[in-house]
């Protein structure tokens, strides 16, 4: 597996060093971008016929470049032929 340098979804939206008055928000154009990624991920495994069942935030790994990869395919399903018929 690849390093993500950024970490996972869940580290940004709830930072280790944050104080209990500390509010962090993505702006808008990020958070476009970050479910753009997710989206086409889920279309391109969709194609593949696999049905991904553990979408969390600890499951998107962010990386330096600011593109978000879908992990943890232990709970996915590939889809029979038989139900494309």
């Amino acid at each position: 597996m690849e390093y993500a340098q950024k970490g996972d979804i869940f580290e940004v939206i709830h930072p280790k060093n944050k104080t209990k008055d500390d509010a962090h928000f993505l702006e808008e154009g990020t958070i476009r971008f970050i479910l753009g990624c997710v989206i086409m991920g889920l279309e391109y495994l969709h194609s593949k016929n696999i049905i991904y069942q553990d979408m969390k935030p600890e499951n998107l790994l962010l990386f330096s470049d600011g593109y978000v990869k879908i992990t943890d395919f232990g709970l996915s399903e590939k889809i029979t032929s038989s139900l494309h018929k």
